[in-house]
């Protein structure tokens, strides 16, 4: 993912962060990835042994994977929150093309707050990230933030520098 190109910087704004969700967040399509790229290896001699449909059918399997392993990375590629010497971006991907981008300045943020619970939570030192704003602006949740603690502190320090 290209940040510059997503969000268009402004005049003498700079990029400070960029922070995508834990992996662990795509775990489950991971392990679907993984699976549905090895069912045609555990099944390749009865696959060959069906001459006319096997290896087409095997390539099918081998592609789809390759498909599917494919846009998971680009979806939890294009999933970040961006810090700039001037905002926070949400950047949310949800499927192929649809793409949810909130923008807000950093004098609009009124609290920046941060929740860990449970204990895949704290090993993982994953979060929630919330950043509260005025009405005229939306909320902004960042699910399965690394390090939120750390990630609030930077907004506030760039709050208080701008």
């Amino acid at each position: 993912m290209n940040p510059e190109r997503l969000i268009g910087l402004h005049d003498s704004e700079e990029i400070v962060e960029v922070v995508h969700q834990h992996p662990i967040s795509h775990a489950c399509r991971f392990v679907l990835f993984l699976c549905w790229l090895l069912i045609p290896f555990v099944l390749l001699y009865p696959l060959l042994q069906v001459s006319s449909i096997g290896i087409p059918a095997f390539l099918l399997f081998i592609l789809s994977a390759a498909l599917y392993g494919f846009l998971a990375f680009r979806q939890w590629d294009h999933t970040a929150l961006i810090l700039t010497t001037r905002r926070i971006i949400d950047i949310d991907q949800r499927g192929w093309r649809e793409r949810i981008v909130t923008q807000i300045p950093l004098s609009r943020v009124i609290e920046v707050t941060h929740r860990t619970g449970g204990i895949f939570s704290a090993l993982l030192r994953t979060g929630i990230l919330t950043v509260r704003t005025s009405p005229r602006f939306p909320d902004i949740e960042f699910f399965f933030a690394p390090h939120p603690a750390r990630l609030a502190r930077r907004i506030c320090e760039r709050q208080d520098e701008s």
